[in-house]
């Protein structure tokens, strides 16, 4: 492994770069080297993201989603839902190229949205499930006036909290390094993933003690059967099997 350039080691919280195919991770901790010549690339946190990105007047509502019950900012363990036409107009693109603060991904029912996710640019539409993990970095380059559907945030914690494993977001082969983050879906697939997004919604809403995992162990879930048939190359994803599954016996 050849680093390129001069290079300063230096603490850093999510990834070792030395270039573009390798990436070492140490214990709960990594080291990114740089050139001197080169900024790194800054976090965008959910604070600054707010700040410069969102409109005036949607910033109360923008910082409440990331907010704890005690309004502590930003919250650990949380999961936002959120309805792609109903802010994605109340947000500024560009937003440029910096490190994610958080795990997010996406399911657009309608128009476009275009992302650049290390080297790469993807547009992602409809019917195409994406997902980034906390440190990639990525840049938003635009959003159609006419894109709906849903959005979502999240911290490990929040997942990894019921699922007792420490290692299963690591795990999915889409959030390995230089893996395509767009899975696509046949039809079906898609219908009733929006259906049980929408169940998520209600459970976000309902604030009942079980929603947590209801809404993590469905999501991973999915998620997991996603990477799964990445690995196996099969494509497009139909899974109506494990969408009829209920995780708990909540009704939402």
């Amino acid at each position: 492994m050849s680093p390129i350039g001069t290079l300063q080691p230096y603490k850093y919280e999510f990834l070792t770069i030395w270039d573009k195919s390798d990436v070492v991770l140490i214990s709960s901790y990594t080291f990114k080297h740089r050139s001197m010549n080169q900024p790194a690339i800054p976090i965008l946190d959910p604070g600054t993201f707010v700040d410069q990105f969102v409109a005036t007047e949607a910033r109360e509502h923008a910082r409440h989603l990331h907010a704890s019950a005690d309004s502590h900012f930003p919250a650990s363990r949380f999961f936002t839902l959120m309805r792609i036409e109903d802010f994605a107009c109340q947000i500024t693109f560009p937003i440029p190229i910096s490190r994610s603060f958080h795990y997010d991904f996406m399911l657009l029912t309608r128009g476009a949205i275009q992302r650049t996710y290390g080297l790469e640019s993807y547009t992602i539409g409809p019917g195409m499930f994406s997902a980034y993990r906390a440190g990639d970095i990525v840049s938003t380059d635009s959003c159609s006036a006419d894109a709906t559907g849903f959005y979502g945030l999240f911290d490990a914690e929040f997942v990894l909290t019921t699922l007792k494993n420490p290692h299963a977001l690591n795990e999915l082969s889409f959030f390995q390094p230089d893996a395509n983050p767009l899975v696509p879906l046949d039809t079906d697939t898609e219908s009733d993933w929006l259906a049980q997004l929408g169940r998520m919604e209600r459970a976000l809403k309902s604030q009942r003690m079980d929603s947590q995992a209801y809404i993590s162990s469905l999501f991973y879930a999915f998620c997991w059967m996603c990477s799964s048939n990445m690995v196996s190359g099969n494509s497009p994803v139909n899974y109506r099997h494990l969408l009829g599954l209920r995780p708990t016996s909540g009704n939402y």
